[in-house]
């Protein structure tokens, strides 16, 4: 009976692997089709694409294999290997510009906070709005404050560098945090006493 079970999950992962290749070829001849030259191997289009699929590929793989990690880490595994490795480097990771990179992190981040305002209540919010003035505001300048303070004399950056590094650690924050606090919120959890709300 428990062989049974194995070979049928076995069989389901395989259906639903085949089915997610056969998505992203699909995917990628329409988007050949589309924007013509731009999506072939080399250029922009075509690896804003495949650091999409491996970045949703490292995610899964972290969140089955490491189950307390989230997916976040795999996703920034996987951008780090693209951009790095020295065969794969400048056909994925090279071939965006730095203003296209700027305007993808800019529209993600804008996707997180606007995912994490859906979510808010007003009633609750305001029943909390002090508790969340107060989250809002001092873990975020305990966190500018020690990461400036830790990497001026650790990185031996200048004042200014060190401060702007701080700020961009604790803008960076919610898009580590909203995720996780969206999961719980799908599972039921915080609802009633507006955990939710207060984190969003």
């Amino acid at each position: 009976m428990r062989a049974v079970e194995i070979k049928l999950t076995l069989a389901g992962e395989a259906s639903r692997a085949a089915l997610a290749v056969a998505g992203a070829f699909v995917w990628w001849l329409v988007g050949w089709l589309a924007v013509d030259e731009s999506f072939e191997s080399g250029g922009a289009v075509f690896a804003v694409y495949a650091l999409l699929l491996a970045s949703i590929a490292g995610g899964a793989l972290v969140e089955r294999l490491l189950p307390p990690l989230p997916a976040l880490l795999g996703h920034l595994l996987v951008g780090f290997l693209l951009r790095n490795l020295p065969a794969v480097g400048p056909a994925v990771g090279g071939a965006v510009d730095a203003q296209s990179m700027k305007a993808m992190r800019t529209a993600a981040l804008g996707v997180v906070l606007a995912r994490a305002g859906l979510s808010l209540d007003t009633a609750a919010m305001w029943r909390l709005r002090w508790p969340a003035s107060r989250l809002a505001l001092l873990p975020s300048s305990a966190e500018m404050l020690t990461v400036t303070l830790v990497s001026h004399p650790l990185l031996a950056l200048p004042w200014a560098y060190a401060l702007s590094l701080g700020f961009l650690f604790c803008a960076i924050s919610p898009a580590v945090t909203i995720p996780g606090v969206m999961a719980l919120h799908d599972r039921g959890f915080g609802d009633k006493t507006g955990v939710v709300t207060l984190v969003g």
